[in-house]
């Protein structure tokens, strides 16, 4: 449903919408990271962005030293539509949580962290379970999928 409205919201696709929020919340992200957030190929993330380029969306500009990367940029329409898109997932998310009864609303956070944490498995899945998500009221010092995929990769 999450995505569904954001694809609503914003007249795109799925990997449209995550790569905004993505760069959005990362200006200067590289395509091969908007490729492995969207989950889908560098050939696909590359077409992907030249179409959010051609819409007005986002602009490329070099990434510093690798000449062969290059960095990905918001523009005020693209801000403004990732505002959009962040917005029906939220609309979604509350209406869903609606249903929970105020008295079991911290027992249900912890079966969700736990669940969440149980499908991370490791940093690639972190990022696409998140690729819609709202860093700015997850942040990843709290985020269970964050945390549950920096556990992972820590030495044993």
């Amino acid at each position: 449903r999450q995505e569904a409205a954001a694809r609503a919201a914003s007249g795109l696709g799925g990997s449209a919408c995550a790569a905004l929020v993505l760069v959005g919340f990362h200006p200067g992200t590289t395509i091969g990271t908007v490729a492995q957030v969207a989950g889908v190929t560098h050939s696909v993330a590359v077409r992907l962005v030249e179409g959010l380029e051609q819409a007005g969306l986002l602009v490329r500009a070099p990434g510093g030293d690798d000449k062969r990367k290059v960095a990905l940029r918001l523009t005020p329409a693209g801000t403004a539509l990732r505002r959009s898109i962040l917005a029906a997932r939220a609309a979604v998310l509350c209406d869903s949580l609606a249903a929970v009864p105020p008295d079991m609303a911290d027992a249900f956070r912890g079966v969700v962290e736990a669940m969440l944490e149980r499908v991370t498995v490791g940093r690639q899945s972190a990022d696409h379970i998140c690729r819609l998500c709202d860093e700015g009221v997850c942040p990843a010092e709290t985020c269970p999928v964050e945390c549950a995929s920096v556990r992972q990769a820590a030495p044993q």
